[in-house]
C-alpha cells in the first residue's frame, strides 16, 4: 500500500541517510542549488539526479506538470507524487546524493520540472540570525518564523515582545546545549496571563532558537520585539517575568528543593540537570495547592506522560530510572484533581539524582524503530542495545510473498504491523524466519528482531507471487472556511440543548455560512469538539501521538471522496486551544459537517456495536445519528409586558418593570398594584425585542384592551405555549399592594389562558 501518512516518517529517515552509490543509468543531471530545468522523461526510462548537498540542507522538488506516472528512487525507498502532482524531498547537508527519476508510464513520454533550493530563510531548517536590538517581522499567520543565536561566550540573552506595538503574537525559546535540547514553553498574546519577555542563561557554544508566530492563525501581522545579550556569569532563575515561573528554569546537578512556588501549566516550575551516565531521580512532592502534576523531558527530546496523584500514576514519592547521559528537565505545576484540570496554585518538591555505581543493569525499552530500511538480499544489522526488539521497515518494489530469515537459531523474527505508527507485536510463535504477503506496491512491513547479539545478517527473498489489490488513497482535506475565534460562544447563562437524535432532523446552510436546525433561519447548530467520545484538543495537545483522521464522504451527486482530515482539524483545534471558553463549541461549517459524517462513520461512532456515545447505544434515528455531538444554544426566554402608560413602559419592548415571573409549565405572570384609573392597552414581548410579540389572537395579534379604576391592581398572565394573554383587574382601595388574586379569579385566568382567549375579570368579594 502506498503510504500517505507514512511519507512523514520516510522524510525523517531521508534526513539521515548516507550518500548512495551511483546507479547504472542512461543519463545524469548534476543538480545544485539554483537548478531549475524542464526534463523529458521517456516512457519506461529513468534518469539520474546527482544532488549536491555538501554545504547546506537542500530541497529537491520534482513537479509532474500534470503527469503522475513517475517516482523518485533513493535505492531504499520510492517516493511518488502527491495529489498536487509534485514531490519535495529534503536532503541533509554533508553529502552528494544520487537518486533515480523513474518513468511508470510504458506508453507516453513526460515532461517534468526539477529544481533544487535551500530551505527558506526563517524556516526551522534555516533560521535567520537573531540581531541584537529592536526588530520586527511580518508574519502571514500560516507558519512560524525562526531565529537562531549562538553564544560566543557565557552570558544572558533577554528577549521581549514590544506589547505597545504588537497585540497578536506567540513565541517559544529552545536552547541547544551539549547535553541535549532544553525546550521552553510557548506563550501567546491571547493567554490569560501574558508573558511577553524571557531571560535565558547560556554558555559559550549554546544555540538559542526562537520561533515567532501569531496567536490568531491565518491572520497576517507584524510582530515587534527586542533582543539583548549580556556577557557574564549568570545563575539561572526559576522565575519568569515578575518571578512567577515559566522561563527556561534553573540548571543544577540534580538535587534541589522548592517550596510554595507559584506555578501554572503555562508557567511551570522548571528544573534541568545534566548527567554523565545513568542513575535514579527521586521525586518527592511536598505541599501543593490544590494539587500537582509533573513531566520529565529526556535528552533525546522525548517526554514522559503526566505524573499526578491518581490511581494510575506514580504517586507523590517515586524513583525514576534514568538510562542515558544528558540533559533532563522536570516541570511541575498546580493541578486540581476534582476538576480534572490545570489551575493556578503553588508547588513544593524535592528532587534528588543518584548516579548508578558499578555494573549497571539498564532496563531496556520493549522496542525501538530503526531508521534502517531493509532491501532484498542480505542485510547486515546490529540490534539497538537500548531495546529488547529492534524493528526495521521493508517496502518492496512489487507485490508478492516475502520470507525474512536470520541465520542465527536464537533469533526471533516477528511481524510488527504495516507502518511506522502504532507498531505492535502481532506474531505469537516466533522463529528465526517469517513469511508475509504484501499485496500492494509501496506497502510496508515492520519486521522485529530480538535474541541476537552482535552483528547478524537478515536475508530477504521473494518466494511467491501475489495479486495486487487496489488501494485507497486519501487526499488532504482543505478547509473551505477558516475557523475564527470570534465565532466561539460563551454559554454562561445560556441554555445548551443536545439535538434530539431519536427524531428525523434537518440542518440547512444559512446565509452566514453556518448550518441551522430545521431551516436556514433556525437556531445555529454547534459542534462539541471536546465531546465524550473524541476530544479534539486532547488529540492534538494531550500527547495522543500520531493520529489517523480519515473517512469517506459522499456528496449530493453521489461522488465518493476519501479524505484525510488531520491538517484541517488541527486548524480547528488551534482555535479552541486559544479560546477563552472551555465548552468546545463551534458553529457547524461545511467542513465540520463533512468531518462528522466521514470521520464519524470511519470511527464507527454511529454504530451501536462500536460507538462510545451513550446516545447511540440507546434508541436513535440512523439518519440523525451524525448529529450526536451537536447542540443548540439559546438565551433563556424572558417575557415582558409593555403598553400605553408609564407604569406599562410606554410600549418599550425591553421595559424592565414588565418582566414576568415564571409559574412553570409555560405560564408567566406579573402584578401591577394600585394603578391609576383609565383605559389601557398592552402586549407581551420576548427577550426585550418586538421580533416576537403576542396580543389578541396570539403572536403578532392586536393590542389587548382593558380598563381599571383608581387603585385597582392589574394581573397579567401569559401562556407561552398557546400565546394566550389574561388580564385580571382586581380590588380597589382595600386591595393589598402585593396584588393578591382570589382562587376563583386565578382559576378563571388560567382557564382563559389554556383556552387561548383574552378574559377580563374583576375580583369578587367573598
Amino acid at each position: 500500500m502506498k503510504k500517505i501518512i507514512g511519507m512523514i516518517v520516510v522524510l525523517a529517515m531521508v534526513l539521515s541517510m548516507l550518500p548512495l552509490a551511483a546507479f547504472a543509468v542512461p543519463g545524469t543531471y548534476d543538480v545544485s542549488v539554483g537548478f531549475s530545468e524542464y526534463i523529458d522523461l521517456y516512457a519506461e526510462d529513468q534518469l539520474t539526479l546527482k544532488v549536491d548537498a555538501m554545504e547546506k540542507d537542500v530541497l529537491l522538488t520534482v513537479d509532474g506538470m500534470g503527469c503522475y506516472d513517475w517516482h523518485l528512487d533513493n535505492g531504499m525507498q520510492h517516493f511518488y507524487p502527491e495529489i498536487t502532482g509534485s514531490y519535495t524531498l529534503k536532503l541533509q547537508a554533508g553529502s552528494v546524493y544520487e537518486l533515480l527519476l523513474v518513468s511508470d508510464n510504458g506508453f507516453e513520454d513526460q515532461t517534468l520540472h526539477v529544481s533544487l533550493s535551500a530551505p527558506k530563510v526563517g524556516s526551522e531548517e534555516n533560521p535567520a540570525q537573531l540581531v541584537m536590538g529592536e526588530s520586527s517581522i511580518d508574519l502571514d499567520g500560516n507558519a512560524a518564523y525562526f531565529y537562531s543565536f549562538v553564544a560566543s561566550e557565557d552570558g544572558k540573552l533577554d528577549f521581549a515582545i514590544d506589547t505597545t506595538k504588537s497585540s497578536d503574537w506567540a513565541y517559544q525559546i529552545n536552547v541547544k546545549k551539549s547535553g541535549g535540547v532544553q525546550y521552553g514553553d510557548t506563550y501567546f498574546s491571547c493567554d490569560e496571563e501574558i508573558v511577553a519577555s524571557q531571560s535565558v542563561v547560556v554558555k559559550a557554544g549554546d544555540e538559542v532558537v526562537i520561533n515567532l508566530n501569531t496567536c490568531t492563525w491565518y491572520v497576517p501581522y507584524t510582530v515587534y520585539f527586542q533582543a539583548t545579550f549580556t556577557a557574564g556569569d549568570f545563575e539561572e532563575e526559576s522565575g519568569g517575568e515578575g518571578g512567577e515561573g515559566g522561563d527556561i528554569g534553573q540548571i543544577g546537578g540534580g538535587d534541589i528543593t522548592v517550596e510554595n512556588e507559584a506555578s501554572t501549566a503555562a508557567k511551570p516550575w522548571t528544573y534541568s540537570f545534566f548527567t554523565e551516565g545513568p542513575g535514579n531521580l527521586h521525586v518527592v512532592i511536598g505541599a501543593c495547592n490544590p494539587g500537582w502534576r509533573y513531566k520529565i523531558y529526556y535528552p533525546n527530546g522525548e517526554e514522559s506522560l503526566y505524573f499526578t496523584d491518581s490511581a494510575w500514576s506514580v504517586g507523590p514519592d517515586y524513583v525514576h530510572e534514568l538510562t542515558a547521559a544528558g540533559m533532563y528537565t522536570v516541570k511541575i505545576w498546580a493541578y486540581d484533581a476534582a476538576l480534572y484540570d490545570d489551575v493556578a496554585g503553588t508547588v513544593s518538591a524535592t528532587l534528588t539524582f543518584t548516579p548508578a555505581e558499578g555494573d549497571v543493569t539498564i532496563p531496556k525499552e520493549e522496542y525501538i524503530v530503526s531508521e534502517i530500511l531493509l532491501g532484498l538480499g542480505e542485510n547486515s544489522l546490529i540490534l539497538d542495545e537500548t531495546a529488547i526488539t529492534t524493528i526495521y521497515e521493508f517496502c518492496p518494489d512489487e507485490t508478492g510473498l516475502y520470507k525474512f530469515t536470520v541465520g542465527n537459531d536464537t533469533a526471533l523474527v516477528g511481524y510488527w504491523g504495516a507502518g511506522s505508527f502504532f507498531v505492535q507485536d502481532l506474531t505469537e510463535n516466533k522463529t528465526n524466519s517469517l513469511e508475509y504477503e504484501l499485496t500492494a506496491v509501496g506497502q510496508s512491513i515492520m519486521v522485529g528482531v530480538s535474541g541476537v547479539e552482535g552483528e547478524f545478517v537478515m536475508n530477504i527473498e521473494k518466494v511467491g507471487d501475489s495479486e495486487e489489490i487496489e488501494q485507497i488513497e486519501y487526499i488532504d482535506y482543505v478547509v473551505k472556511t477558516v475557523p475564527l475565534p470570534q465565532y466561539l460562544i460563551d454559554t454562561t447563562g445560556k441554555v445548551v440543548t443536545p439535538i434530539d437524535i431519536t427524531k428525523a432532523q434537518t440542518v440547512v446552510k444559512g446565509a452566514d455560512g453556518f448550518y441551522h436546525l430545521g431551516s436556514a433561519n433556525g437556531p445555529i447548530v454547534y459542534v462539541n469538539l471536546t465531546n465524550e467520545a473524541f476530544d479534539l484538543l486532547q488529540a492534538f495537545y494531550g500527547g495522543y501521538g500520531a493520529l489517523t483522521m480519515r473517512g469517506m464522504y459522499t456528496d449530493k451527486d453521489g461522488v465518493d471522496t476519501y479524505y484525510d482530515f488531520l491538517k484541517a482539524m488541527q486548524v480547528y483545534a488551534h482555535v479552541l486551544y486559544n479560546s477563552d471558553y472551555d465548552n468546545g463549541l463551534y458553529p457547524m461549517t461545511e467542513d465540520l459537517m463533512i468531518f462528522l459524517k466521514a470521520f464519524g462513520g470511519y470511527q464507527g461512532w454511529y454504530s451501536p456495536e462500536q460507538s462510545s456515545f451513550t446516545a447511540i447505544q440507546s434508541e436513535h434515528n440512523p439518519d440523525s445519528a451524525w448529529l450526536v455531538t451537536c447542540v443548540t444554544v439559546s438565551t433563556p426566554s424572558e417575557y415582558r409586558v409593555t403598553g400605553s402608560a408609564d407604569w406599562l413602559g410606554n410600549w418599550a419592548a425591553d421595559f424592565e418593570g414588565g418582566v414576568m415571573s415564571d409559574l412553570g409549565n409555560g405560564s408567566y405572570q406579573i402584578v401591577f398594584p394600585g394603578v391609576a384609573a383609565g383605559d389601557y392597552e398592552l402586549k407581551v414581548t420576548k427577550n426585550g425585542s418586538w421580533d416576537e410579540n403576542w396580543g389578541v389572537g396570539g403572536m403578532n395579534g392586536g393590542n389587548v384592551q382593558f380598563s381599571a379604576a383608581e387603585g385597582q391592581s392589574v394581573i397579567v398572565t401569559f401562556n407561552s405555549t398557546t400565546g394566550a394573554i389574561d388580564v385580571a383587574v382586581t380590588g380597589g382601595e382595600s386591595n393589598p399592594e402585593s396584588g393578591d388574586l382570589s382562587v376563583a379569579a386565578l382559576a378563571i385566568a388560567m382557564m382563559a389562558a389554556t383556552a387561548g382567549v383574552v378574559v377580563l375579570t374583576k375580583k369578587k368579594e367573598f
